[in-house]
């Protein structure tokens, strides 16, 4: 990937193709299965069934800076809409979202507090979740827009010292179930998995990408990396 060609993409000059590298975390991975991203446990997929305002808040009342929340809109269309916080005070969005994938915090420092999107109100279902210090998200979970195809070239898992998972990188497509489309097992450790030929994803697919372990206070890391190709 890395290359003319890959290079071609990034710099938008193979046709209108875009580059989505979606990462996530999992800092205290506990017994049983959980999304990979920092509010632990799975991700709740059935709190956006129905397009939502969001609510932002911070346990910081230094967060005061501008958030931006990347998702889907009702029809699926990328949409993105920007913030102006106020700390722990939660403040809503002008537009509904279907779905979020990504959120980014800009000031002239870091998030100090834990930043969420919530769901009803801001003592809501967390459908965002920032660490201190990150000002970005890291969840591994993304929804394929409307009208585009995704191709899937490659993952990467990791679970941190004393840890042993089992990653699965789960798949939905539009009214459906959540299927397996790769697993792997690993022990204090990192894998990569590179495609040979990308795996093609349809519009409106969700994915989710999971670890189970029987133990406690594990850290896991994953990634997925996707071509987006708008039509």
């Amino acid at each position: 990937m890395i290359g003319t060609y890959g290079l071609d993409i990034a710099r938008g000059a193979e046709r209108n193709y875009v580059f989505e590298h979606k990462f996530g975390a999992n800092p205290n991975l506990t017994s049983g299965t959980s999304t990979i991203w920092t509010q632990g446990g799975l991700y709740p997929w059935a709190a956006l069934d129905d397009p939502q305002i969001l609510y932002i808040i911070s346990t910081s009342t230094s967060d005061t800076g501008s958030l931006t929340v990347y998702g889907l809109d009702n029809n699926y269309v990328l949409q993105t809409e920007t913030v102006a916080m106020t700390g722990t005070v939660a403040v809503s969005t002008q537009n509904t979202f279907k779905r979020i994938y990504r959120m980014i915090y800009a000031d002239g420092a870091a998030n100090v507090g834990t930043i969420t999107a919530r769901t009803i109100s801001g003592t809501g279902t967390v459908v965002g979740h920032m660490q201190a210090g990150t000002s970005q998200t890291l969840m591994c979970v993304y929804t394929v827009p409307a009208n585009t195809l995704a191709y899937g070239c490659q993952f990467t898992a990791g679970i941190g010292k004393g840890g042993d998972a089992e990653f699965k990188l789960f798949t939905r497509d539009f009214g459906g179930a959540f299927r397996i489309r790769a697993q792997v097992e690993l022990y204090e450790q990192t894998f990569t998995q590179t495609y040979s030929a990308p795996f093609q994803l349809p519009p409106k697919m969700d994915i989710d990408f999971r670890a189970t372990t029987s133990g406690n206070n594990f850290k896991a890391t994953g990634s997925f990396d996707l071509i987006l190709d708008p039509k």
